[in-house]
């Protein structure tokens, strides 16, 4: 069990030698994925600070947890802001508790706000600007609430293949429940998988 408690102006910055995508400036959870160690006796936190990407790193990996919780933080300039990754093809792994998180991405094609692979996972009261597809979801069972992504990105402003590829809320999970979910100047507000059955409220 670790838990990262930051001040709200500690920040955390990709060097210049950094190698795109490598890895993250975080990795929440143990290192070996086997199921021992995403048990849901692990608990991980990471609360406060600013993760700066330098347009090159990925924020924050959840893997190899139980149960993750990421609150008060600020991420910026980021491929992708916050990746929970799953330990099979059936999306089982780690559940993260995201709230009150603000993510601003790279404005790069291959930019992610957040990628939840994983079931039963909570985002709630976030901001997410300047990535290419803001939230996507493969699980299913994720609870959304009050989040608010906006399409700022600079270099899609004068190319339409481009933009025509930007996509809020991302979701190809079985069953996803959003509440108070809204978007702004994305092509696609929500796209939703041929075997979707998601809840909107």
């Amino acid at each position: 069990t670790v838990s990262f408690k930051l001040s709200n102006f500690a920040h955390f910055k990709a060097m210049d030698s950094w190698e795109t995508r490598s890895e993250p400036l975080f990795k929440l959870g143990a290192t070996d994925m086997t199921d021992e160690f995403a048990s849901v006796a692990y608990h991980y936190s990471l609360e406060g600070g600013i993760l700066d990407g330098s347009d090159k790193a990925d924020a924050i990996w959840v893997m190899g947890a139980g149960n993750v919780s990421i609150r008060y933080s600020s991420i910026k300039n980021t491929v992708v802001g916050i990746h929970v990754k799953a330990t099979d093809e059936d999306h089982n792994g780690p559940t993260a508790d995201v709230h009150t998180v603000n993510i601003v991405g790279s404005g790069t094609e291959d930019s992610y706000g957040v990628i939840l692979d994983t079931n039963d996972n909570t985002l709630t009261n976030m901001r997410i600007a300047s990535n290419l597809i803001a939230i996507k979801l493969t699980g299913s069972d994720n609870f959304l609430r009050n989040l608010h992504p906006l399409f700022i990105f600079e270099s899609a402003l004068n190319n339409e293949a481009v933009y025509r590829k930007s996509v809020s809320f991302y979701d190809v999970g079985k069953q996803n429940f959003y509440d108070n979910c809204y978007n702004d100047q994305f092509a696609t507000g929500f796209y939703f998988g041929k075997d979707t059955a998601s809840v909107l409220d």
